[in-house]
């Protein structure tokens, strides 16, 4: 089959339509995968993620399909409704702004995380969630990248010891290669030295693209404003916010409304968005 990509047209969103068409034909033909049209709004979002190039699209749904039937036994978690009390508690946080380069930045707080309450599954469910999320309500997320803050005060031998060791491999895996946003940036505050021991466990499966860009500030909040300017970021990380204004609310209370993720995930492997 001639594939619409074979006519000469200028890569931008007016041409999305036509792009999407040609992900589905490879899919199909190459694969045998066959997206249902409630999730054509996933592909444009995988096309805006690559510079609209076709066959890089292709590949990252494959990929993040093959990440997802790996996670399937987890999938019943991708519930938002089961982590409100996490969302509420701020251990995972949407700031309102951007950074300079119009990059959404996400926070985590790992001492808001209670291994006994919410498991390592339940904790990565609602990270990747509100990750996914976040990027699929944004086309300027899509095409501009996630930026990541994770304030690692508080993390301790309960933390290490409800980690598990295959499962996170898997989550590893997802990032490398199926990972439903870009990731332009991984930045690491308050770490303790235990820490250590989950870094160099997942250090050997990060591709090296993704591991340059994780970086590690300790408590000098100096070296992150370097990345990401105090202009948008909380009062708490020597930004000048208070907590509330920081926060995008909205795409919290929207998420934490949506009911349709693990379902599509479990009949397709491929979200709505």
């Amino acid at each position: 089959m001639e594939l619409i990509t074979d006519v000469a047209f200028d890569k931008t969103e007016e041409s999305l339509c036509r792009l999407t068409e040609d992900v589905r034909v490879i899919l199909y033909d190459k694969y045998n995968f066959n997206i249902p049209l409630e999730s054509t709004g996933f592909i444009v979002r995988c096309l805006r993620i690559k510079d609209y190039d076709v066959e890089k699209a292709v590949i990252l749904i494959k990929n993040f399909s093959r990440s997802v039937f790996q996670l399937y036994d987890m999938l019943d978690k991708f519930q938002p409704k089961f982590y409100k009390d996490l969302y509420n508690s701020g251990a995972f946080t949407v700031l309102s702004g951007r950074d300079h380069l119009g990059r959404k930045v996400l926070l985590s707080r790992i001492a808001k995380w209670d291994p006994k309450v919410f498991d390592f599954e339940q904790f990565a469910s609602a990270a990747m969630l509100i990750f996914s999320f976040s990027v699929g309500e944004s086309a300027e997320t899509q095409r501009k990248g996630v930026v990541f803050i994770n304030d690692l005060t508080g993390f301790g031998m309960q933390h290490v010891k409800a980690i598990k060791p295959g499962r996170l491999t898997q989550l590893v895996g997802l990032l490398n290669d199926g990972s439903p946003g870009r990731i332009k940036g991984v930045h690491m505050i308050f770490h303790p030295k235990i820490f250590g021991m989950i870094y160099h466990l997942a250090k050997p499966f990060l591709k090296e693209k993704l591991s340059k860009r994780i970086h590690f500030h300790g408590d000098d909040l100096s070296s992150l404003h370097k990345h990401i300017g105090v202009q948008n970021l909380p009062i708490s990380l020597g930004g000048l916010l208070p907590e509330s204004a920081s926060v995008d609310h909205p795409i919290i209370e929207k998420l934490l409304e949506t009911n349709t993720i693990h379902k599509q995930l479990k009949a397709h492997h491929v979200p709505t968005h």
